[in-house]
């Protein structure tokens, strides 16, 4: 039983946001080369870019940082957007890319080596460089045999990367979903230095991730962010506490020590006096001004009323008034001070409270609390009830000496410097209510260390497995570099590059232009070019040495021989600017382009050897049609890039040939045995003048056309003012009638064409 061949897998393009391509999935044929048609805007130049950037900085300059702004749409959101390339369901290379994403770019390992001509190819590589081209190279090509040691190395470091990437793309991806709701529920502008930190990296470079110190958990800093959040627009500030203090002490000390001599005066107007003092002193000083009526009850003078007035007199003059009246004023005094303490005790707790209200919004007061002053009041005020106990008992024994009680002068400094204390706790405070975005940002930034701190610990399975991969991917790197260095020859890219240069040159110039592979420049009729490559080549012959470099460049693209075999060209419209002779080489240079196994480059079509994987794209209609006629791409593997309202398609252009193809595959069909139709004799008709204006130009006229053929090769078609009247709306009664002379006429041009076209059939009849 023969052993049935494996299906081909199916090429497949999938991308989101690159240049004008909004979204694509769609599937080309399994052919080795495909070819992609489209019009000048639709995206078919963005494709090319996407691909050369699939093997990272070994096929561009660009770093990764700038593809987002090469690459992604500017409707896509934070610069995000894709690229997938697939054989089936198997992913053989794609970036993902987004400027709010960290890394800004992930590269999926690409199974084959993506070579890329194109108009970024050229400029990057080729522009005014072809008579002076960088001769700088020492990439060396591993020529050395098989050997199972090394490859099953190769394999396991493949599978190796391929697992630690998925698991570098999963962490990341996570990474950075949270980081948006991270900024979601804290409201983090993006622009937040710590925010614009954040990264995965972290996490994933050599260095261990090493847990943040001081931080509070996530879900401790988001209740206080909803707090601080929640802070009220006009909020109750705390007032300072006013507490001025002044008293004698001195003075208190001299009447308690003090003797007074009782006076003389009896002891029932004393007593009368004794009660209210000052109404009986004010009295005497208003008779003054009237001493004719008594100031106290406002009748008329008496002498029994003026000597009780004599004797309230007598009273004030006396040393036992003035000592008692000198008491009174220090128990007003004291008075005073009881209700400035109640007071202050009052303002205290009203500005404690607002105090711990407030602070509440704001996680960096958390430990400020106020310096109480109500132990040093209870102090105070029991002094003071002492000392009023001491002043009365006094007013009672002015006779006798007093000592007043020891008073502690830090009770006052205490209450000062705590209130000092408290006002500088308030101008804090009102500080960062008025200048709150300082705690926010404070607090945005705490988020994102307690962020990392969180993500370390959830994820800590997926980051030790990634560095454990990493690790053992180093360890059989150095192996396998031990064992290449032992078993494996090397070859200079340098020679390989310069040979197939010249080849390429002597096939497009044969021998105008030539290269010196010493000096590595282009030579001019053998010669150096004096006015230099950009004033002696023409634009086209630019385009042309551009196309033959990058085929040379292949040897700068592999490690191994082994790797010819992988690579995958990429053509982004080839023939710009070209004549149509430069034109016809490239396209037949596309056909017979080959790699030998040992690395060799061929455009001679070698059978024996490696016809490479190819995808070519472009929108010149001609060269499309070019490439189809002369089978660089088969049929089935033409498609068209189109543009929808919400999604480009790739639309199979099976039926993509000139019209005389399309007539004649129909005309060949009929010859099969295939029913007539309406359309048969137009492209009967068809087939005859396009062949017959290819070998007779100046015979323009259908007749005389058929008469040559009869006259030079012996084929008549009969039946010809019947096809001309079907093919031109003559009057025919009944067209089935005709069936047999249509096919009959049909086999008459399918043989013409296999004497004077065979090629033509052949392609028809091996499709």
């Amino acid at each position: 039983m023969s052993k049935q061949n494996p299906a081909k897998p199916q090429l497949r393009i999938e991308a989101k946001h690159i240049g004008p391509i909004m979204q694509i999935n769609a599937e080309l044929s399994s052919n080795k080369q495909n070819l992609i048609f489209a019009k000048n805007g639709v995206g078919k130049s963005f494709i090319a870019r996407a691909l050369r950037h699939l093997g990272g900085r070994v096929n561009t300059k660009h770093a990764d940082e700038e593809l987002p702004k090469l690459l992604v749409s500017q409707e896509a959101e934070g610069s995000k957007g894709y690229f997938k390339l697939f054989e089936d369901g198997n992913k053989i290379g794609g970036i993902e890319m987004g400027t709010e994403v960290s890394p800004v770019l992930i590269r999926s390992e690409p199974k084959y080596i993506f070579h890329v001509f194109s108009q970024d190819y050229v400029d990057e590589e080729i522009r005014n460089k072809l008579d002076d081209l960088d001769g700088e190279i020492t990439h060396e090509i591993i020529i050395g045999g098989e050997n199972v040691e090394l490859d099953e190395l190769k394999t396991t470091i493949i599978e190796k990367k391929t697992s630690y990437d998925e698991l570098r793309a999963e962490i990341t991806n996570t990474f950075t979903t949270r980081k948006g709701i991270l900024k979601t529920n804290f409201g983090i502008n993006a622009g937040l230095g710590a925010y614009k930190d954040l990264s995965s990296d972290v996490f994933l470079g050599s260095t261990p991730f090493s847990n943040i110190e001081g931080i509070s958990n996530l879900e401790s800093l988001l209740t206080d962010y909803n707090k601080f959040k929640s802070l009220p627009t006009d909020p109750s500030i705390p007032k300072k506490v006013d507490f001025n203090f002044v008293f004698d002490f001195d003075a208190v000390l001299t009447e308690l020590e003090k003797i007074t001599s009782l006076s003389t005066v009896e002891e029932s107007i004393k007593e009368k006096i004794k009660e209210k003092p000052d109404f009986f002193e004010h009295a005497l000083k208003k008779l003054n001004d009237d001493k004719e009526h008594c100031p106290l009850c406002t009748q008329e003078l008496n002498v029994i009323g003026l000597n009780a007035i004599e004797a309230y007199r007598e009273y004030f003059k006396d040393e036992e008034a003035q000592h008692i009246s000198l008491i009174n004023k220090i128990l007003t005094d004291i008075d005073n001070i009881f209700s400035n303490v109640a007071k202050a005790r009052r303002d205290f707790q009203a500005s404690k409270t607002d105090f711990d209200k407030l602070k509440d919004y704001f996680p960096s007061m958390d430990s400020k609390n106020f310096h109480g002053i109500t132990d040093a009041l209870d102090e105070l005020e029991k002094y003071f009830g002492n000392l009023q106990k001491n002043l009365r008992d006094k007013k009672q024994q002015l006779d006798q000496k007093m000592e007043a009680p020891n008073f502690d002068n830090t009770i006052i400094q205490n209450i000062k410097t705590s209130l000092e204390g408290n006002d500088k706790l308030i101008d804090s405070l009102v500080g960062l209510v008025i200048n709150s975005a300082k705690e926010r940002r404070d607090l945005q930034s705490s988020a994102c260390e307690a962020f990392l701190n969180e993500f370390a610990k959830t994820r800590s399975v997926q980051i030790d497995e990634f560095r454990k991969l990493k690790a053992e991917e180093g360890v059989l790197q150095n192996k396998l570099d031990a064992l290449s260095q032992k078993y494996e020859g090397k070859a200079s890219a340098r020679e390989r590059v310069a040979k197939t240069f010249s080849i390429m040159l002597e096939r497009f110039f044969r021998d105008k232009y030539s290269f010196d592979a010493d000096n590595f420049k282009v030579r001019h009729n053998n010669r150096e070019m004096q006015r230099g490559g950009e004033r002696t080549l023409s634009d086209g012959e630019k385009s042309v040495m551009a196309f033959c470099y990058f085929i040379a460049q292949i040897h700068l693209r592999v490690e191994s021989i082994n790797d010819y075999q992988n690579l995958y060209f990429v053509f982004d419209d080839p023939v710009t600017s070209l004549s149509l002779d430069y034109v016809y080489t490239i396209v037949t240079s596309l056909k017979q382009l080959r790699i030998s196994k040992d690395g060799d480059v061929s455009v001679n079509g070698q059978s024996d050897w490696h016809k490479p994987k190819m995808l070519i794209l472009t929108h010149n209609y001609y060269f499309c049609n070019l490439a189809s006629s002369h089978n660089v791409v088969h049929v089935s593997g033409l498609f068209q890039l189109i543009s929808g309202q919400s999604a480009h398609t790739l639309e199979s252009q099976e039926a993509f040939a000139t019209p005389h193809a399309l007539h004649l595959r129909d005309v060949h069909q009929i010859s099969q045995g295939k029913k007539p139709s309406h359309t048969t004799s137009n492209s009967i008709r068809s087939v005859i003048e396009t062949i017959g204006k290819f070998f007779y130009p100046d015979n323009k006229d259908l007749n005389q056309i058929l008469r040559l053929w009869k006259d030079r090769h012996g084929i008549e078609i009969k039946n010809i003012l019947i096809l001309h009247d079907l093919s031109h709306g003559g009057k025919i009664e009944e067209a089935s009638s005709f069936e047999d002379d249509i096919k009959a006429a049909a086999d008459e041009v399918i043989e013409m064409v296999r004497k004077l076209v065979p090629g033509q059939l052949e392609k028809l009849e091996g499709s």
